[in-house]
């Protein structure tokens, strides 16, 4: 590569000196802060080859630029060359006696080379070569023009992959940058080719196979050109027919903000908020953003307060960037929205809007905590966890469906296993608890079974306190880790609770005051709706009463349910005249443990009814209570056969009935 000063006189003829010093003659009519120009062939000495070279201007000089070669070349003699800036070029491609619509220039299969027929503008440098060398290539045999449709862009094309000729594929000298590119194909009349259009090695149509009713196919994709040449070609199809092409320069992008939402959570009628950065960047390397103003709009937009503004306007230079602030300062409880409204000199976004997205809470621990269903409706997670009261702490206002087995969308997983390759990856949601001792928690995973296998990932500080109880969870270590093929489970671990742990297999919670159920887990959704595979959100209950399963709560990412079932010990189940899960029998009836148990095609379940018994039946339920299904026994000893085909996958009770009220009842699984 070689680089050379131009000094450009007003003259027009420009002296250009390289090192060592060779002169070339320039013919050049304007000059503007970015061009390409290209060395010809006129008036060069053999050694030298066309080029193409980057001019800009040196700041402070008008008629100094610099010039970078692209092409490698070493140049020994004088040559004409032309600036050739970003324009934009619409070419339609058609047999050479047709006349292009108002505005396009015709291409009828010349070899690549400066284009100075009729309908194709001036100084414009396209054509075709061969697509396996890259040699000019005659293609004006393979031009068309079609009675239908009746518009000419679709009406007329050339044959890419003529049958019996040579592939071409089609160049345009443009200036080096980026480009918005779209490319139509088709054949009005027939429909025997499998279109492929690639732009720059970027694939733009990719198998089109026009049938009766759909003849053509039109695609627009960016490229970035960093050799001075756009390149098409048909590269994967046959026959492949190319109507027409539009290329221009992609406007440059001055501004990103980052983040452009943020999701927080605060106390009603306090002191303001954490101060949440946003970013504002100027991405371009030329030009000066203009920041004209910055202010909050929307719904609840006097919840949030701005903060470090500049004086506006402000201007940022190229590749620098400035910081701002917002807080979130609840009024009242609930879910608040505005938006932050950031107005620039951006062509491409004049406006951006960062989201704002707060949680007004009555306080901080207990039942001042959102509850686990506001905080998952606060991140736009559109997943039901069972809950009855989303204004409560509690997962459930029923004392027995705050500790059931199964509860809203939530799934039968106590064991994960990695789903594909590469990394299990964690995103923490958020963390609502003590904070009186130091970590608030620690979360890692374990080998199923092994509670001595544990592997913690990271923990969360209680300096400040707010790290307790927030959706920004602010950890230290490690959200990944792999695996391998073994099974695992999550635990997370409570110092304040004498260093509490809790896992994700139920019967590995042994500690006093332990329920049977600790952990839930979901299926993920994303905003809209759609079940994300390989992806769950798992929440964490650390206490032993106010049953809310926010404590610490996370999403995590590559994994499945393990294949092993969960061994679980089932004792007798309180009914509604119980409190005591001791119920007694009637005339020593009962029912047996299905066998077996878990089961995935059939299970067996035993029972004994006496004779004196005058109605009997079982009751099969799910875990939210719902009746599924009703066998009718008959008195003495029996059984009954449980088909997997009328159960969906997960844990049922069922439940002997005697003369209306429930005497036995048992657990049984089902693994599909």
């Amino acid at each position: 590569m070689r680089t050379s000063f131009l000094n450009l006189s007003p003259a027009i003829a420009v002296m250009v000196f390289l090192l060592p010093i060779i002169s070339f003659q320039v013919v050049y009519t304007s000059f503007t802060d970015h061009n390409v120009v290209e060395f010809s062939a006129t008036n060069r000495a053999s050694a030298a080859a066309p080029g193409v070279f980057d001019m800009t201007k040196v700041s402070g000089h008008a008629n100094i630029a610099f010039a970078t070669n692209h092409e490698g070349g070493t140049y020994s003699s004088a040559g004409n060359m032309r600036p050739f800036a970003l324009t934009k070029l619409m070419v339609n491609f058609q047999d050479a006696s047709t006349v292009p619509p108002s505005g396009w220039l015709a291409d009828f299969g010349q070899p690549y080379g400066l284009r100075t027929s009729a309908n194709q503008g001036t100084g414009n440098t396209y054509g075709w070569v061969k697509r396996l060398d890259g040699s000019p290539l005659d293609m004006t045999a393979y031009g068309r023009k079609r009675t239908t449709p009746s518009d000419l862009l679709l009406a007329t094309f050339i044959h890419m992959q003529p049958a019996g000729g040579t592939e071409g594929k089609w160049e345009a000298l443009v200036a080096n940058g980026t480009y918005d590119v779209t490319v139509s194909v088709g054949d009005g009349s027939y429909i025997d080719s499998k279109h492929y259009i690639n732009i720059e090695g970027k694939a733009a149509i990719v198998n089109f196979i026009p049938t009766t009713s759909n003849h053509f196919k039109s695609a627009t994709v960016t490229v970035t050109v960093s050799d001075g040449k756009l390149t098409v070609d048909a590269i994967g199809g046959t026959n492949t027919k190319i109507n027409y092409i539009s290329i221009q320069p992609s406007t440059p992008k001055l501004i990103t903000v980052s983040p452009l939402k943020i999701y927080d959570n605060d106390v009603i009628g306090g002191a303001v908020g954490i101060n949440r950065v946003i970013t504002i960047k100027n991405t371009s390397n030329i030009n000066v953003l203009s920041v004209s103003n910055i202010s909050l709009a929307g719904t609840n937009s006097n919840q949030f307060v701005l903060g470090n503004l500049p004086s506006l306007p402000v201007s940022i230079n190229p590749n620098n960037s400035i910081n701002i602030s917002v807080a979130f300062n609840p009024s009242s409880t609930g879910i608040k929205t505005a938006t932050v409204d950031i107005k620039s000199n951006d062509a491409v976004n004049p406006t951006v809007s960062v989201s704002l997205r707060g949680l007004g809470t009555s306080g901080t621990g207990g039942t001042n905590e959102p509850s686990l269903q506001a905080i998952l409706n606060l991140l736009e997670i559109p997943v039901s966890v069972g809950d009855d009261n989303v204004s409560t702490t509690v997962i459930n206002s029923n004392t027995t469906a705050q500790k059931a087995p199964l509860l809203g969308e939530e799934v039968s997983i106590q064991q994960f296993v990695k789903a594909g390759t590469g990394n299990v990856t964690i995103e923490p949601l958020d963390v609502f608890g003590p904070t009186t001792v130091n970590p608030v928690v620690g979360l890692g995973w374990y080998h199923s079974g092994d509670i001595t296998s544990r592997l913690e990932l990271f923990s969360v500080s209680n300096s400040p306190a707010s790290n307790g109880q927030t959706v920004n969870v602010n950890y230290t270590g490690t959200l990944s880790f792999d695996p391998g093929t073994t099974s695992f489970g999550f635990y997370s671990r409570w110092p304040f609770f004498s260093n509490r742990h809790l896992y994700s297999e139920d019967n590995l919670n042994t500690f006093t005051g332990s329920i049977p159920h600790h952990v839930r887990v979901y299926p993920y959704k994303n905003q809209n709706g759609v079940v994300l595979p390989s992806t769950y959100i798992v929440a964490f209950e650390e206490n032993t009463s106010g049953f809310d399963y926010q404590d610490i709560v996370f999403v995590v990412k590559n994994v499945k349910k393990a294949a092993q079932a969960v061994s679980v010990n089932v004792g007798p189940i309180a009914d509604a005249n119980t409190n005591s899960g001791n119920e007694q029998t009637i005339s020593g009836a009962y029912i047996e443990q299905n066998v077996p148990n878990p089961f995935n095609n059939s299970t067996i379940i035993g029972y004994y009814v006496p004779q004196e018994a005058y109605t009997f039946n079982l009751h099969i339920t799910d875990m939210r209570g719902t009746v599924v299904k009703t066998l009718n026994l008959t008195k003495g000893k029996g059984q009954v056969i449980i088909n997997n085909k009328e159960f969906t996958e997960g844990t049922y009770i069922y439940s002997l009935w005697i003369d209306g009220k429930q005497v036995d009842s048992k657990k049984m699984v089902l693994l599909k």
